[in-house]
């Protein structure tokens, strides 16, 4: 049986029976916490992750009813002695809350873990006072009080900090909108100055075919200049063709239209055999292709979407170099990855010198300023096949295009 001779000295003694018995306490409200199907994150954590910081609250506690003790005993100087060394609870309440945040709780989690450690705390005073003798009603609220006031300080630094965390992953939100919306601005501004560069070429075309074959329907003309007049339609048809195409295969790739077909093929003789057949327009324009590889490369990825990709690129580089010629490389980086390259001698893309630029190329990312509709097409299609793209250009230097490629595709989900 537990015995006082001074006033209020049980104070001290509950505050010394919590610290004996703080395990206890701490089991009862894991259980406790356990048990309620509100709180299913509380199973998944360790017994040091669960208890965090409220051993700490606990021994805020206890001190806290030794220094209300030595205050009722006239020992001030000792109370305010022991209150210097006591943890300020809205502090530790923070901290935890901050945990319980980090682990993925609720505010209503947390408060709910509170309430059970609250009346952990109940009955385990209750305890207390059961084999206490008569205790003086004053004490009783008195030691209420106090536990009371704890919870309630709790509360509030849990309170404040989920608020506060609440206000930054608000800004954080508000941020992260704006960016995408900047994006999107951005994608549209771009996307409106792709169309307006592929009207003007196409009227422009169309407008030299239009004069070609006024040309051609003048009596008066000589074997030549039909011959002249022909060969300007014929290129500029098929100027308008590739730009048709061009723009149908944008319009597909954003609207999601474009469907990815799985096959192993061999892609060094897939790089080989585009620049074979893009060698004609190299010879014309006196320029060399230069091939850098192996002789095999088996990869497993669509061979369509490969092709179109490289062929955008070679197309896009031996248009705009003027002299020199463009390298094209590739190679297996592991098992998982092979990369390819498209390097060219010509001016450089104005808007990125100089720089390397990175990109995943997934459907929905910013072009770069300047590229045109075919290099847009790339990224797009880069991104369908779970790619990467880095451009690296200097101007009178050249530009190279690097894209890695997994070996083995796999639908992203």
């Amino acid at each position: 049986m537990i015995k006082s001779s001074l006033p209020l000295q049980p104070l001290a003694e509950l505050g010394a029976y919590l610290v004996t018995n703080q395990e206890t306490i701490l089991e009862s409200w894991r259980q406790a916490c356990e048990q309620d199907p509100s709180l299913p994150t509380t199973t998944t954590l360790t017994r040091n992750d669960f208890t965090d910081r409220v051993p700490d609250l606990l021994t805020v506690l206890s001190q806290r009813l030794e220094a209300q003790a030595e205050l009722a005993l006239s020992n001030k100087l000792v109370a305010e002695t022991l209150q210097t060394f006591i943890a300020d609870p809205i502090l530790l309440a923070r901290e935890h809350g901050m945990h319980r945040w980090q682990k993925g709780y609720t505010l209503q989690e947390l408060m709910s873990e509170i309430a059970h450690l609250h009346q952990c705390l109940i009955h385990q005073t209750k305890d207390f006072w059961a084999d206490f003798p008569n205790p003086d009603p004053a004490t009783l609220l008195e030691a209420d009080q106090i536990s009371t006031r704890l919870i309630h300080e709790v509360i509030s630094g849990s309170v404040i900090q989920y608020h506060d965390l609440q206000k930054i992953g608000a800004a954080e939100r508000a941020a992260d909108l704006q960016q995408t919306l900047s994006e999107l601005n951005e994608l549209m501004r771009q996307r409106s100055h792709l169309l307006r560069m592929a009207s003007h070429d196409l009227k422009g075309s169309f407008g030299v075919m239009r004069g070609a074959a006024y040309i051609l329907d003048q009596p008066d003309n000589t074997e030549e200049e039909r011959t002249e007049m022909v060969q300007m339609l014929q290129r500029n048809l098929s100027k308008v063709t590739t730009m048709l195409t061009q723009l149908m295969d944008l319009a597909r790739l954003e609207a999601g239209q474009e469907t990815i077909f799985t096959e192993t093929f061999d892609a060094a003789k897939l790089l080989i055999r585009v620049a074979e057949t893009t060698q004609p327009l190299a010879d014309e324009r006196n320029l060399s292709i230069e091939l850098i590889g192996p002789d095999s490369l088996i990869v497993q990825s669509d061979g369509v979407k490969v092709q179109r990709i490289v062929q955008n690129l070679l197309l896009n580089a031996l248009k705009y170099t003027p002299e020199g010629g463009v390298t094209i490389s590739w190679s297996a980086e592991n098992d998982q990855w092979w990369q390819f390259t498209v390097q060219d001698t010509g001016p450089g893309l104005p808007h990125l010198t100089p720089s390397t630029v990175s990109t995943t190329g997934r459907s929905g990312a910013t072009p770069a300023q300047g590229e045109g509709i075919g290099l847009h097409i790339v990224k797009r299609l880069c991104g369908l096949l779970n790619g990467t793209m880095d451009v690296d250009t200097h101007p009178g230097v050249g530009t190279t295009f690097r894209l890695v490629l997994p070996r083995y595709h796999e639908v992203r989900k």
